[in-house]
């Protein structure tokens, strides 16, 4: 079952995150106000990156490990902004 999870988690997180994107930009273009619980969804793929990052490091995987983490804290970053940019528009 670890080993599942470790092949198919990356693949999730990935399609996840261009789900996410997709969606945001397309409602960011039409002007219209995202959901909180889209809100909070669209933090899923960081979640989702970050326990790849720790599984990585578990199993020793340095490169592996590292690239996980910069994806997981780079697609926080992102969150973080995009909430902050919609507090001060309401």
């Amino acid at each position: 079952m670890m080993d599942f999870l470790v092949n198919a988690l990356p693949w999730i997180a990935i399609g996840l995150f261009v789900a996410c994107s997709c969606v945001t930009v397309k409602a960011q273009s039409d002007g219209k106000e995202l959901s909180s619980f889209f809100r909070g969804l669209s933090w899923s793929p960081a979640i989702c990156f970050l326990f790849i990052a720790i599984m990585e490091m578990l199993s020793g995987n340095q490169s592996r490990r590292t690239t996980w983490l910069v994806l997981g804290v780079f697609n926080a970053v992102i969150n973080f902004a995009n909430t902050q940019n919609n507090e001060e528009g309401e």
